[in-house]
Formats: C-alpha cells, structure tokens, sequence
C-alpha cells in the first residue's frame, strides 16, 4: 500500500504541475485540483481492483513449473564392432551416445487440471528436440487421475525418468533389458493410487498407438498398445508388475543394405514365416524389484517379449540385478544382466531356411529370390537366436544434490556365435566379433 501511495502522490505532484500551466492560460487552480482529485480517486479503486484480481487468480508465473536436465558422456569398447544397435559405440571415443539434454514444463490450469511438456534431445541421433511427454492431466479423484496425449509407456521400473540420468545409479540402464524402441504413444493412461496402512497401491491402465522410426531396430513400425501396470511400495521396497500387448506391424526401413530385399523375397516366395508382419499379436510381461534403504540398492527386473505370428521377428526373455552399497557420496555398484531369443524363434526360423534349401533348382520358384533368400538368412544369422551375458561394475560419486558423475566398465561375452546387440549390419560386411568385448563409460549428469 505504502508503494502505491507513492505512485499516486507522484501522479498528484506531476497533474499538479500540468494543471498549474494550464490554470494560468484557461482555468482556476480550485476546479483543476477538483479534477485531479477525482482522477486520483478513480485511479485508486482500479489499483485495488486489479489487485484484487491478482490475489484471487495468482500469478502466471507461479502456475508453471520448469525443470530440467542433461547428461554429457564418453563411452568406448575393445571392438571395431559397433555397439548398441543406435548407440554405435566402437572403439573411437564417442561423445554423443550417453549425451542427452531435457527440459520439462508443467502448467497448472486449475486444482485438478494441469499439461505437461517434455521436450528431449538425443545428442546422438540426427533428429531434433522431440516431444517425449505432452500430454493433459485431470485428476478425478484423490485417488485416481487421467492423462490423455503423448504419454510414456511404463513398461520398466525406471521408464518415467528414463531419459533423466542422474535418477538411476547405472551410467546406462541395461542394454539387455532396455533396448526396446517404442518409449511413448499417444493415447490414454488412468493411475489409481491408494494408501493401506504403511503400503502405496498403484494401478495403472493406459492404452494408444501410433507410428515410429526407429534406427536402434532398422525397422519402421505402427502399433497399438494396451497394457495394465501394478505397484506396491513401503519403506525401502517397490514391488512391479506389468503386462502390455498390441498389434504390431514392422517393415525395414532400408538403413541396413540387403535387409529389405530379403524381406521381400521371403514374401514372394510365400513359405509361411515373414521378416515384415503385419498387424500380428504381441505380448510383454515385465516384473520390477528395488530395495533402497539409503545405504543398500538392490534393483532388478525380468522381462519377456513374445510374437504371435509366423515372423522371423524374434521374441526374447531377459533379466537384470544391480546391487550396491552407499558410503556418503559413493555408491560403487555391480550389474549382472542376461539376454536371449526365445527357443521357438530358433525352430521356425530353421524350418523356414530348410525349406528355402528344398526350394533350390525347382523351376516353380524364382531362384533369384531363393538365392537372395538363403544368402540373407544366413549372413545376417537369422537362423539362429542370439544371445549376450553382461558383467558391469560401476561407481557413482554424488557432486551435489543436483549432480552426479559415473563410471562404469562392462564386459559383454556369451554370445554362442551370434551378435548379441552389436550391429548386423556390421556382421553381414563380414565384420568379426571377439568372444567378449569391454565398454568404458563416464558420464557426468544433472538436473536443474
């Protein structure tokens, strides 16, 4: 009040000024201060209404929340052999693999209703600034609240901060587990939470769809998605459950040479299996443990990925631990981790390539595409499963509250000759994997 009594007596003092010169050409000094009077007065009840105004609908500034966060990384390995599918890491020092930079707007619009922004960027892919969250929330109930838009698919224990680094221990969550494409839809979740004595329940339901390129599988891919997740958490403990399917359809996208016309030989020879289903059934089923006590991690997951069709898309089962022990601002930790194909991928694969063989000299088939059929099938391994086993140790140093550095060294070996997550395209140029291979990595991240 006292800063607008200010204001007002400045007003008064410059009118005064004005209307003294104007008093010695036009006016008396009584009716010109009657008129400013009248002004100031006016001036005054819309200053109180304004403020008013403000007091019951807040500032703008207070209704939006802004944060951010970033990871800049150095990582390599003992192979020529690119690694990680879009990762790409070799033995050259790369830079842009671990480096990522977030930022993420919440705007309150009422007691219930709030949108949210997360915008992201992968330094190491050619894309721009995308859109992983964007999405409207309404909370219908104290216990229950929808989203609807862009939403992330919580397949995993950590997929809600999943692009934020400084919220997991790992320098980089397992590439066993973790190498799925398909992180967001645009859809429709619904999260039912409730507290029963010293337990928080949560219920998840979410379902959408849409269309994805995705360079990690050198596949371009549509799916609908339907999936139910359960949490249950007390003290140091999180227990999860989740189960999602949908309908996928997958066709190369031509980023590795040779796979899409195999694709299509395989269909215009019409032998029952296909590298490019469309709309077929798929099913995961994933299951989540931590342990965090502040001084002891324990963190692991189980997953299984399944294929309802007759595809030479292989479906998989795999697995993590992370344990490890905090000593102030240190947390030196191990992670065992565990992939492999489904036995049954193995099986019609192998049908299919002896009956492409049976196929061979018969005039009733185009034998350039039996050709290129057989050729492809085993130059890129597709009659076999694949499979890797993976060694981390790691160290986490706390800078700040904000900031954390991590280093990890990875030993990744058991392949049983096949090429685990390393590039196939490597492997049909003839390129050569070692028994094992050890990444490095240190990665500085931090949120804001």
């Amino acid at each position: 009040m006292r800063i607008q009594r200010v204001f007002i007596g400045l007003s008064f003092l410059l009118l005064l000024t004005t209307s003294l010169s104007s008093f010695a050409a036009t006016a008396s000094l009584e009716d010109e201060l009657k008129a400013q009077d009248k002004k100031i007065q006016k001036l005054e009840k819309e200053i109180k209404k304004n403020k008013r105004k403000l007091d019951k609908g807040g500032n703008a500034f207070d209704q939006v929340k802004l944060n951010g966060f970033f990871s800049a990384g150095v990582t390599k390995t003992d192979s020529d052999v690119p690694y990680g599918w879009e990762l790409e890491i070799d033995d050259d020092l790369n830079f842009q693999s671990d480096s990522n930079v977030g930022v993420q707007m919440q705007f309150t619009m009422s007691e219930r209703t709030a949108f949210t922004l997360q915008m992201i960027s992968n330094l190491g892919s050619d894309e721009a600034m995308d859109a992983d969250w964007a999405y409207i929330s309404y909370k219908v109930t104290d216990t229950l609240t929808a989203k609807i838009g862009r939403i992330r698919t919580p397949y995993f224990l950590i997929s809600e901060y999943l692009g934020v680094g400084f919220a997991y221990p790992q320098a980089r969550p397992p590439t066993e587990i973790y190498w799925l494409p398909l992180t967001g839809v645009e859809g429709i979740d619904l999260l039912w939470k409730k507290s029963f004595g010293s337990w928080l329940y949560e219920t998840q339901f979410n379902f959408g769809g849409g269309a994805h390129e995705e360079a990690k599988t050198s596949y371009d891919f549509e799916t609908d998605h339907k999936g139910m997740q359960f949490a249950a958490s007390s003290g140091a403990w999180t227990f999860r459950l989740g189960y999602s399917v949908g309908n996928m359809s997958l066709e190369p996208d031509g980023s590795v040479p040779g796979l899409a016309a195999l694709d299509q030989a395989i269909d215009a020879l019409d032998i029952g299996v296909t590298l490019s289903p469309h709309q077929e059934k798929a099913d995961f089923l994933d299951f989540g443990l931590l342990f965090d006590d502040g001084q002891w991690l324990v963190m692991s997951e189980l997953t299984k990925l399944n294929f309802h069709s007759p595809s030479i898309i292989p479906g998989d089962q795999a697995g993590y631990l992370t344990c490890g022990r905090r000593f102030d601002s240190w947390l030196p930790y191990f992670t065992y981790s565990r992939y492999s194909t489904l036995n049954d991928f193995e099986q019609r694969t192998g049908d299919a390539l002896a009956t492409i063989r049976s196929m061979v000299g018969d005039p009733a088939f185009n034998q350039a595409n039996v050709a290129i059929a057989i050729g492809g099938i085993e130059t890129f391994g597709l009659y076999k499963g694949s499979q890797q086993t993976s060694y981390s140790l790691g160290l986490r140093k706390t800078l700040t509250p904000r900031m954390a550095l991590k280093a990890e060294i990875t030993r990744i070996t058991d392949f049983d000759d096949s090429f685990g997550f390393f590039s196939i395209a490597a492997r049909a140029d003839g390129a050569q994997l070692d028994d094992s291979v050890t990444n490095y990595t240190l990665v500085l991240d931090a949120v804001f």
